[in-house]
């Protein structure tokens, strides 16, 4: 059994060794957010953590291997948005509060970034399918058909490619994107409802 000084100075090790994996993360975040993944370098990630390369490498394998954990925090922070909004827009309006108070999460999960890989190709599934259920509440008005599923799944596509341009470019106003891709969803509702009735 470890003396109670030993068990003191273990868990003061434990507590380090996440405190500074987690400030690896915070400054992956700030690269990734901002630069293609094939141009940032280990040294690059090393440098804005503040520490050696041969450190970074005590807790991290390699540059994917940060990268991936980089990508589930992100995740994490990102699925944080609660569910229990009255309406659409309301909804709307939430997530982009959220991207605006943490526009280089959104960017880093919006643009992808490491090619074809099926870990980080996991992770958006499970955040995108997070997104299709706080969606699916405020969309679904009764219709369960499977073109209704299949515009909602393509409209989140399309809900973030704007979120992203918007969060980069600022060129019109945030009331107008709310408008956007409230209108834009419901025109695609309203098709799937009417495609629905005529083959009752």
């Amino acid at each position: 059994m470890h003396s109670p000084a030993e068990a003191t100075a273990k868990k003061r090790e434990v507590l380090s060794r996440e405190a500074r994996v987690q400030s690896i993360l915070e400054a992956s975040q700030r690269v990734f957010a901002v630069r293609p993944y094939d141009e940032i370098s280990i040294d690059d990630l090393a440098a804005e953590a503040s520490m050696s390369k041969g450190l970074l490498y005590h807790y991290f394998a390699n540059k994917r291997e940060l990268y991936l954990a980089t990508l589930g925090s992100v995740f994490a922070t990102m699925r944080q948005i609660p569910e229990d909004f009255p309406d659409l827009h309301s909804c709307l309006d939430a997530f982009l509060t959220h991207f605006e108070q943490a526009p280089a999460l959104a960017k880093m999960v919006f643009r992808g970034g490491i090619g074809s890989d099926p870990e980080a190709d996991a992770l958006l599934a499970i955040y995108r399918q997070h997104q299709f259920a706080v969606f699916l509440q405020h969309a679904r008005n009764g219709d369960q058909s499977p073109l209704m599923e299949l515009g909602l799944r393509g409209w989140i596509s399309f809900f973030q490619d704007v979120c992203l341009q918007w969060l980069e470019r600022r060129e019109v106003s945030r009331e107008q994107v709310l408008l956007l891709l409230e209108q834009s969803l419901r025109a695609i509702l309203a098709s799937a409802e009417q495609w629905r009735d005529q083959s009752l």
